[in-house]
């Protein structure tokens, strides 16, 4: 009896001080109100970390905004807008890696178009230095979405400025050092048939209610008809809105999960409008996914693809760091 106490105790603890969730609600959670007092807690915790001023509108005073001083990506139009670019981000030989996976992820879709077929072709064909990824995907109707994804210190080394773009995102943001062994990415390509059925994967959401980034890295040109990805330009900034509305959303997640428009009705986030994003070859994109963002959808009549590159800091920025971090004051 006692060790099925300590498991449930376990188990109850691990689901309370996740850090590594998106907001959504899980089925097997628990009451809203301890979900309230996480964030609370959380809240706490985040809004006295060092670099927490590009998030949280307290502590934007406007001495700090005159004398901020933009560390390359983490600039004035990340501080005011929540994303920026960087043009011509990668070098040669790190972007001819991106775009031979690419090449041959879309060889193994278009020779094999079967998809329960298609994750043997990948183990038998993938680029050798590929060899370790995950295969994942799915479809609905018109789309088909595939994931490629890596993690590792070996992977630091094969990618030495995306790395450096990693590591200083975690510096200078969460005041962590962010080292090879914490570097991981993603790379999801889709493709698409026709125009897109908007549905719960394109709404607009935020990643979760705290300091939250990506960097996105487009290997290829980004346009209206190849699902941009979009964002609410200053939705980032955590103001007593913004925390007011965490509550709200427990309460309308709770009756109807599925609600198109269950982040975009939320006070925070009723003032800012949505922009789409293009992109060019070799942009990489720093964007504050505590903001409200979506995948636009393909709206063309032809087929039509979009590959893109993620990282983002969930896993490196854990649960553990809350108990060792930074007074900013």
């Amino acid at each position: 009896m006692k060790m099925i106490i300590i498991k449930f105790i376990r188990e109850f603890k691990n689901k309370l001080i996740n850090l590594n969730k998106y907001p959504e609600i899980l089925g097997n959670f628990t009451p809203s109100p301890l979900y309230r007092l996480r964030n609370k807690v959380y809240t706490k915790f985040f809004s006295e970390r060092k670099g927490t001023h590009i998030f949280y509108t307290a502590f934007r005073d406007k001495n700090k905004l005159k004398n901020f001083k933009s560390s390359g990506l983490v600039n004035k139009d990340f501080l005011e807008d929540g994303l920026t670019i960087k043009k011509e981000s990668l070098p040669e030989i790190e972007k001819h890696i991106i775009e031979c996976s690419i090449k041959q992820l879309k060889k193994a879709y278009y020779e094999n178009n079967d998809l329960p077929n298609l994750s043997k072709y990948y183990q038998d064909k993938t680029l050798p230095m590929f060899k370790p990824l995950i295969k994942n995907y799915y479809n609905t109707e018109l789309l088909k979405r595939f994931s490629l994804n890596i993690a590792g210190e070996s992977w630091a080394t094969m990618f030495p400025s995306l790395f450096k773009f990693a590591k200083e995102v975690g510096q200078v943001i969460f005041n962590k050092e962010y080292l090879p062994k914490d570097f991981s990415l993603e790379i999801i390509s889709e493709f698409s048939e026709g125009p897109e059925k908007i549905g719960k994967i394109n709404r607009p959401h935020v990643d979760r209610f705290f300091p939250a980034v990506k960097l996105i890295y487009s290997p290829c040109q980004i346009n209206e008809y190849e699902s941009p990805f979009g964002y609410f330009k200053k939705s980032h900034k955590i103001d007593k809105m913004y925390l007011n509305s965490m509550d709200i959303f427990i309460d309308k997640f709770f009756k109807n999960p599925s609600d198109q428009n269950l982040y975009k009705d939320l006070p925070a986030f009723d003032k800012f409008e949505p922009k789409k994003i293009f992109m060019n070859p070799n942009d990489l994109m720093l964007v504050a996914t505590s903001g409200l963002h979506f995948r636009s959808g393909f709206n063309s009549q032809k087929s039509a693809q979009r590959h893109l590159l993620f990282i983002d800091f969930y896993s490196f920025f854990s649960k553990t760091d809350l108990f060792f971090y930074e007074s900013a004051y």
